[in-house]
This record gives C-alpha cells, sequence and structure tokens, in this order.
C-alpha cells in the first residue's frame, strides 16, 4: 500500500551508499519526492529553496553534524512559521545517544541499519505529524487575521502585534463567566522573559523586540487555535486557556509553555540568544468560589514574582 506518494522527503549523509538505501525504499513505497544532500550546508540550501515534510538526517558527519543541522532546521522553522520534521538516524549504540537526540527536539530516531518497512513507516508517521502542526500554524495564522478588528478597538501591540493587555482583560472577563456559568475550567498564566532588560541595554531595543516576537510566536504555537496569547506589557505576555471539563488540568499546558521558549535560543540580527521565562499560573474550575478579575489576575502576579524570586526558568502554579 502506497503510504508516502504525497510526502516530500529530504534525505541528508556524507555516504553516498547510505543515501542511496533510504531514496531506493522510500521511492520503492511510492515516495516520487525524495531529494538527497551529501551535507548539512547542501541541505539547507535546499531547504530556503524548497521546503520538505520530512528530513532524514544522519547524526555523524563532517562539518556541521546532525544535531547542529536540526537546530539550524528549528531556526529555519521560526522564521518561516512552519513545522518541519525531523528523524534522526545513526549507528550509535545505547539508549544515551537516542535520549540525547530526543531532548534536543527529534520527532523520531532510527538506528542503523534499519529495514525499508520500518523507515518507511516512521517517514509516514514523521510526515502525518507535520501536516497537522502545519494545519495548526495555518489554523493560528488565520485567526491573526483578526488583528484589524484589534486594532479598531485599540487592543493590539504593535511590536508583537497580538492583543494587548486590555484585550487579555476583556477575555479573562469572558472566561471566568463561562467558567461561572457552564462546566469547565481556566487558566491564566503570566510568562515573563527573564532578563529582558539586560538584553535591551547589551543589545539595543531592536534585538529586544526581536526576542519579545520571537517569543510570542513560540507562545501561539505551543497552544491550541482557540487560546489566547496577549502581550500583558514589559517582557511579559498573558495566555488564557479554556476547558470543556473542570477535569482537565492546566498543569501540562503551562510546562509546555516553559519549555517551548527555553529549550533553543532565539536568532536576533545581533546575536543568538539564550532565552529563558518565567511563569505565574493560576487555574479556576467551575463550582469553586466566584472571582473577580482583578482577584485572579493579583494571584497570577503574586505566583511570577514568586517564580522570579526563585531565579530563572521557574514557574509556579495553583
Amino acid at each position: 500500500m502506497v503510504l508516502v506518494d504525497d510526502l516530500s522527503v529530504l534525505v541528508v549523509d556524507d555516504m553516498q551508499f547510505s543515501r542511496t538505501v533510504v531514496a531506493t525504499a522510500l521511492q520503492g513505497a511510492g515516495c516520487s519526492d525524495v531529494r538527497l544532500a551529501e551535507n548539512a550546508a547542501e541541505a539547507l540550501e535546499m531547504l530556503g529553496e524548497r521546503t520538505a515534510d520530512v528530513v532524514l538526517v544522519d547524526w555523524v558527519m563532517p562539518g556541521m553534524d546532525g544535531m547542529e543541522l536540526l537546530e539550524a532546521i528549528r531556526q529555519m522553522d521560526d522564521r518561516t512559521q512552519r513545522y518541519t520534521a525531523v528523524i534522526m538516524f545513526t549507528g550509535k549504540e545505547g539508549d544515551e545517544a537516542m535520549m540525547e537526540a530526543f531532548a534536543h527536539g527529534v520527532d523520531d530516531y532510527l538506528r542503523k541499519p534499519f529495514n525499508d518497512t520500518e523507515l518507511v513507516a516512521r517517514v509516514y508517521a514523521a510526515g502525518r505529524m507535520a501536516a497537522l502542526q502545519n494545519t495548526l500554524l495555518e489554523t493560528a495564522n488565520a485567526m491573526e487575521a483578526e488583528n484589524e478588528q484589534l486594532r479598531r478597538i485599540n487592543a493590539i501591540d504593535p511590536i508583537t502585534q497580538m492583543g494587548n493587555r486590555r484585550y487579555a482583560v476583556e477575555r479573562l472577563e469572558v472566561l471566568l463567566r463561562q467558567v461561572s456559568t457552564r462546566n469547565g475550567a481556566l487558566s491564566f498564566s503570566l510568562v515573563d522573559v527573564d532578563g529582558l532588560r539586560q538584553i535591551n541595554e547589551r543589545y539595543g531595543y531592536e534585538a529586544g523586540d526581536e526576542v519579545l516576537r520571537a517569543v510570542g510566536r513560540r507562545l501561539r504555537r505551543s497552544v491550541r487555535p482557540l487560546d489566547d496569547v496577549a502581550r500583558w506589557g514589559g517582557g511579559c505576555f498573558a495566555v488564557l486557556m479554556y476547558y470543556t471539563s473542570a477535569q482537565r488540568s492546566p498543569s501540562a499546558a503551562v510546562a509546555r509553555l516553559l519549555n517551548v521558549v527555553n529549550r533553543r535560543g532565539i536568532e536576533t540580527s545581533k546575536t543568538r540568544l539564550p532565552v529563558t521565562v518565567s511563569i505565574g499560573s493560576v487555574s479556576l474550575v467551575h463550582g469553586e468560589a466566584p472571582i473577580s478579575a482583578t482577584v485572579l489576575l493579583g494571584k497570577a502576579e503574586e505566583n511570577l514574582m514568586l517564580a522570579k524570586s526563585q531565579g530563572r526558568n521557574r514557574m509556579i502554579l495553583n
């Protein structure tokens, strides 16, 4: 059965024999769009000319290795607002290598030698995952088309082009009414960029604004299309999430906000900067005592200050 006929695949390996083996297996499964690159620089040039759904990368290569290429692909995805699935394949033995690869953000991992059936199945799964991610990104981009309406009511932040504090407060009041009158729960999080003032002082406000825009994009991509992300002020963002079930815990979703920003640096016009955030979050479920937006905001701000006092890269939830 043909599984990968509509996928665009790029194979990156400095060994010609290995490239040929992978390409032959994929083409035999019906994949007609397979490109081959013998090093990372050639792969990045190809991706700059035309994107790929799945990139298969050999870990050990001369010059830029597979991990460095993975990071470059993620940076490229940040700029182009899309997602590329990356499968790392290697002859390295042991689980430690596999865990290292996943910790760096690969989507799948294959040890050499692998059989054709396993290879095709992994590429197919990675392609489906990338398609889902890109559909979500397209949905988010479509929602950003509503920014024109936000401009008319003076509720958009000029730097990030997201909703501003006024917009976030209005949305919070709407969600509080929903939780009060319906079954459900909400989570309100303040996500603050650690050390933004120092970034502005050392690299200039242009670099600081680039960091804000990048953090805003990463937060937007890490939540569901109907969740809200707004710039609260300074280096702080507000993230509002509503759940139809009061049993749904927001802790995993809030932890994802922390990880999606902190796992890799942000490329600015001046330099690549390591960026972390601290989070203060509060949740409310249907049936709890009524609470005003002012009180809930105060609790979130207290939690953020507590997270900040414990050092960088912290979150406090209650």
